[in-house]
């Protein structure tokens, strides 16, 4: 059963409850993803007596099924009919970084340039210090990602979320929240350590599959230029003859800020590895089999499932990247998961991004 509550300073107080007749709601989606701000959206008629009370920004909103947290976060927009019936937005958690800024030389040298988990507390720290408390409280929750993190003095403010993203594009990783006690926790992590429960395979719990390449950024060419250390320019070509006898010749110029021939080589090299192989997207809709009372464990991000199509060949293990559940029409939900790349027809070494949807 689906519940949702006000949390508003130390108060506790019930938005909706499926079960009560004047509590109901009409559409309850909770969307969750790695890297990405969770989102939520409810609809609540008019009957629904909590919902004409006043909704603001200060108040956060905790969404329940069964009694087990799956959304924490703020109201982004709300939205009313002339009937009185409310739809709400809700960002996240890991949204409530964009609220709270670093301000110039915020952080100390020994945090700003270390290892990522000091940095990473000092800046939960100085979050939390911020906001003053109350339910908008974050916890740094399981960091495996590991290496030293280079933060550039700066004299502005800048928004504490924007140095999460740097951070993971320094140093690779993903992002995700999840709950306990009530509290969101953001863990940051080198790669998923939990495999579910369920394998999914074409002919069983996969009702269809759709296979996509895209051409859009392939390149069989990099032509890299670059001055070196005097006037005259050198011109590095990389090319890979495999891929181009398969797909065709296709070039690519490069501005390369290489001070040698070898330099200025190794960036063009660089940039067709990034570039020579279609990017592939399978999609595939399934059944969830926790949904039909099997002893299966329910989908949830940064887990890892097992993926069988014979028809495309295919026997991988793929991270769930996102989960969009109904908790209306459960079997609307849909999940979405994605891999490293792997081989393309058994001849290229594919760097590529595998998407499944499911759904459930």
């Amino acid at each position: 059963m689906i519940t949702g509550w006000i949390l508003s300073g130390s108060e506790r107080h019930p938005l909706f409850d499926e079960g009560l007749p004047d509590m109901e709601v009409s559409a309850c989606t909770v969307t969750t993803a790695m890297d990405e701000v969770d989102s939520a959206e409810l609809a609540l008629p008019a009957s629904n007596k909590a919902a004409r009370s006043l909704l603001h920004k200060n108040s956060v909103v905790e969404i329940r099924d069964d009694g087990t947290p799956v959304f924490i976060g703020d109201i982004a927009t709300v939205t009313q009919s002339e009937d009185g019936a409310r739809r709400l937005q809700l960002d996240g958690a890991l949204g409530w970084l964009r609220c709270i800024a670093k301000p110039p030389f915020g952080i100390t040298p020994a945090s700003q340039n270390g290892p990522v988990a000091r940095f990473l507390a000092a800046i939960f720290e100085q979050y939390n210090a911020g906001i003053g408390g109350g339910p908008h409280l974050l916890q740094l929750g399981v960091v495996t990602v590991t290496g030293g993190v280079t933060m550039a003095h700066n004299e502005e403010y800048t928004r504490m979320l924007d140095l999460f993203q740097e951070v993971r594009k320094q140093l690779g990783g993903h992002f995700y929240v999840t709950y306990s006690d009530g509290h969101p926790l953001l863990h940051y992590v080198a790669a998923p350590s939990t495999a579910a429960l369920q394998t999914l395979e074409f002919g069983t719990n996969v009702l269809k599959v759709k296979n996509q390449l895209d051409f859009t950024d392939y390149a069989s060419r990099v032509y890299a230029t670059g001055k070196g250390d005097g006037d005259q320019l050198i011109t590095q070509v990389a090319t890979d003859s495999t891929v181009e006898e398969i797909y065709g010749r296709v070039d690519y110029p490069l501005k390369a800020d290489g001070k040698t021939a070898a330099e200025i080589l190794a960036q063009a090299q660089a940039e067709l590895a990034a570039r020579k192989n279609p990017l592939r997207s399978l999609t595939m809709t399934a059944v969830d089999l926790a949904d039909l009372g099997l002893n299966y464990r329910q989908f949830s991000i940064g887990t890892v499932a097992r993926a069988l199509c014979a028809p495309l060949g295919i026997d991988a293990e793929m991270m769930v990247q996102s989960v969009k559940r109904d908790y209306i029409h459960r079997e609307n939900s849909v999940v979405t998961l994605g891999m490293a790349p792997r081989t393309l027809t058994g001849m290229l070494k594919e760097e590529c991004l595998w998407l499944w949807s499911i759904r459930r």
